[in-house]
């Protein structure tokens, strides 16, 4: 395993801005942001098992003039990649944390997609009075044991914005960690998308056990999507997820005087 794509030529979107920050184990990580600030509550954007900040770029932009926030994953993108020790479950949530803290965030919401669903969970478990509410895409709140097999399908697949070493990592460190049972302790709004093809990684009955076990979860199903919003769903995904922010925290014009 020895290609690993060079994002060094990206440039963020004119309404984007890239930054940097740090986590509490130093790893250095990839920040893709909206480039305006505004009073409404911002989002943090959790990608995938091995999702870079750039992946999020429309989504941040659906999202304004509400700020987003994406990071690359340690080992992803261009993020740094620290040595072993650092990728087990617990040490890859730290890279929310270090956005939180470099952008000193005291209430936001949280979007996770794929594998980045526990992830988003246990973050929102463990700071239940910043988290103003949690979207779900797609996946259930299980981080997952990895095989090598796994490694395997992701060279074979060229996913090369992730750094070998990381890949490796990631597959070595795994441990399965299964939050189904701590969702009751989780008291903000929560919104739950499904694609319904082939590809999903959530079944429909998987997605009513989060929603039953959730006390304030709606659920919305994309008819022609399987794993993430396709172009054919995505005005649905971008108006079902607006309104559900903008719900919680209504945009300054539509705020009472």
């Amino acid at each position: 395993m020895n290609a690993w794509k060079d994002d060094s030529a990206y440039s963020a979107p004119p309404r984007l801005e890239e930054d940097m920050c740090t986590s509490k184990d130093g790893v250095h990580l990839e920040v893709l942001r909206s480039k305006t600030s505004s009073p409404c509550i911002p989002v943090i954007l959790v990608p995938g098992m091995i999702g870079t900040a750039t992946m999020f770029a429309e989504r941040i932009e659906i999202l304004q003039p509400r700020s987003g926030i994406a990071f690359s994953h340690r080992g992803c993108g261009k993020s740094s990649s620290p040595t072993e020790g650092h990728y087990d479950f617990a040490s890859r949530c730290l890279d929310i944390d270090a956005v939180v803290d470099h952008f000193q965030l005291q209430e936001y919401f949280i979007y996770g997609f794929s594998r980045g669903v526990p992830m988003a969970i246990q973050h929102a478990l463990d700071n239940p009075g910043r988290v103003k509410g949690i979207v779900l895409d797609d996946a259930e709140p299980i981080y997952p044991r990895l095989t090598h097999s796994w490694t395997q399908k992701m060279v074979a697949a060229q996913f090369l914005w992730a750094h070998p070493f990381a890949l490796e990592r990631i597959q070595k460190e795994s441990v399965e960690c299964d939050l189904y049972d701590r969702l009751p302790e989780i008291k903000v709004p929560v919104l739950i998308f499904r694609g319904e093809l082939d590809g999903s990684l959530l079944s429909k009955g998987a997605a009513l056990r989060m929603k039953a076990r959730l006390p304030l979860a709606e659920l919305i199903e994309l008819p022609n999507s399987g794993h993430g919003a396709t172009l054919e769903d995505f005005p649905d995904f971008r108006e079902g997820m607006n309104a559900f922010f903008n719900r919680l925290d209504p945009r300054p014009e539509a705020r009472p005087a």
